[in-house]
């Protein structure tokens, strides 16, 4: 299998989404929000359905530098559900730079 050119294909494709801004709207410009992420249950229902509650930052630095940065907290908006359980995320994130 190559997986250089499966590697170059799936960037291109990914580069090519950003270029094609067709049916595409933007619905929130603010740097800050809330993200309420759900996973399914896996191996066979071994491992239980869960739900997170991440605080997502996205700050540009000189030198074309961005971070993407996460981090769970407690919000009021999505409280605890029987349905799932719930995980947390220590601090992580992307850095992007030249």
């Amino acid at each position: 299998m190559d997986y250089k050119a499966i590697a170059q294909q799936t960037a291109q494709e990914v580069l090519s989404y950003n270029q094609d801004t067709s049916g595409w709207k933007v619905v929130k410009i603010s740097d800050t929000f809330i993200c309420h992420t759900i996973t399914q249950s896996f191996a066979m229902g071994s491992i239980s359905p869960r739900d997170f509650i991440d605080l997502v930052y996205i700050k540009h630095y000189a030198e074309n530098m961005d971070i993407i940065s996460s981090k769970s907290v407690d919000f009021p908006g999505y409280p605890p559900s029987s349905d799932y359980i719930r995980g947390y995320n220590h601090p992580c994130g992307f850095v992007c730079s030249p």
